[in-house]
């Protein structure tokens, strides 16, 4: 049984992983991309400046996709569970 409490543990870390991927990827390409267009609109540096916004946004939205979601569900449990907040 304590294999199979490992092994459900690995399996959340992995999970949560590949979503805080998942969700870094798509949010900076997107909102890069909305960014980019109102900004400069298509232009000849549209692909350029586009693909700066990404890498830029990647940076930022990694470390922001592995500390929010902890940090909200602190905040959610205290707001809803009536758990200690323990930040």
């Amino acid at each position: 049984m304590i294999n199979e409490d490992k092994s459900t543990v690995k399996t959340a870390v992995k999970r949560n992983i590949v979503m805080a991927l998942g969700m870094c990827v798509f949010m900076s390409v997107f909102m890069s991309f909305v960014m980019t267009t109102v900004s400069i609109g298509f232009s000849e540096i549209f692909v350029a400046a586009w693909l700066k916004g990404v890498a830029i946004g990647f940076c930022v939205a990694l470390p922001l996709s592995f500390l929010i979601p902890m940090l909200m569900t602190r905040v959610c449990d205290k707001l809803f569970c009536n758990k200690r907040l323990e930040l």
